[in-house]
């Protein structure tokens, strides 16, 4: 059994070689010193913009298989195209969309919290919201079933 560690960065290392711009949430990451140490920098992190549920991978590229379902559809994509990337941002942003996808990790066991914990279904139904994609996925392989389902090319 991989912990949520290695199964992640499997993940990680699969998707950079895809080409995906992909990063990481540290949110889970170990303070050191005393506690009162910890306190202090945790609330610093919080300052910094630390919250809590956040996914722990987000994908800032666009879905590239994905297959047009009709003319309309079609001509949709060619005007979008055809737009300056500022252009197209004010499109996807007037339109509601979100530009990427969340990802929250668990051990191939599906270890504590398997469907993500309170804070993190409440940031995936935001993230949602907002047009991104969002998922939990138990272990690297499923996580890369879960990009594909979502039109991410990777292997």
């Amino acid at each position: 059994m991989l912990s949520e560690h290695s199964e992640q960065s499997e993940l990680v290392r699969r998707a950079r070689r895809a080409g995906l711009l992909i990063a990481s949430v540290p949110n889970g990451a170990s303070l050191a010193g005393n506690k009162r140490d910890r306190a202090r920098q945790m609330a610093k992190l919080k300052r910094e913009g630390l919250a809590i549920g956040v996914p722990d991978l987000l994908v800032f590229s666009q879905p590239t298989d994905l297959d047009v379902a009709s003319d309309f559809e079609q001509e949709l994509v060619e005007a979008l195209r055809a737009l300056s990337p500022e252009a197209r941002a004010r499109v996807a942003a007037l339109a509601g969309v979100g530009p990427g996808a969340g990802l929250e990790m668990k051990r191939s066991d599906g270890g504590k919290d398997p469907d993500g914990s309170p804070a993190q279904q409440r940031w995936g139904g935001w993230l949602a919201g907002r047009g991104w994609r969002w998922g939990v996925a138990h272990g690297w392989r499923q996580g890369l079933d879960q990009l594909r389902a979502w039109g991410y090319s990777v292997r």
